[in-house]
């Protein structure tokens, strides 16, 4: 199973560097599996290395993976030699999602400011 090992963390870092994975909890969630099992995959745990997981993952990213390989290691590790794509899985992060809206409502907030300032500045101007 040394080989299966190997091949899932030869994913993981083709995701890594690919597919915005940077964690190995953002990899269970795009293969909705628990970190817990991703890691004991990632750490050899036979029982966990299984043809389901290597499916999963052929699932998970489409036309992206060979099966045979990751099963196998017949083969390599993608499907094509085309350019490595520059798509996100989608990983449900409500947090993330949340601290970006109000990040997007600080900003919005930021810009009013500056321009109350600025008809504050005039209005002193022609006070003054």
């Amino acid at each position: 199973m040394i080989g299966r090992q190997k091949r899932l963390h030869e994913v993981y870092e083709h995701l890594r560097s690919n597919f915005g994975v940077h964690t190995q909890t953002d990899f269970a969630e795009s293969l909705k599996y628990s970190r817990v099992y991703i890691s004991a995959a990632m750490n050899g745990n036979e029982k966990n290395l299984t043809d389901k997981l290597f499916t999963k993952i052929c699932e998970a990213y489409p036309g992206v993976f060979n099966l045979d390989y990751l099963l196998d290691g017949e083969g390599g590790l993608l499907l094509t030699d085309a350019p490595m794509m520059e798509q996100k899985p989608v990983i449900s992060n409500p947090l993330a999602d949340i601290i970006a809206a109000k990040n997007e409502t600080i900003a919005t907030q930021k810009e009013t400011i500056a321009t109350l300032q600025r008809e504050v500045d005039m209005l002193r101007q022609e006070i003054d």
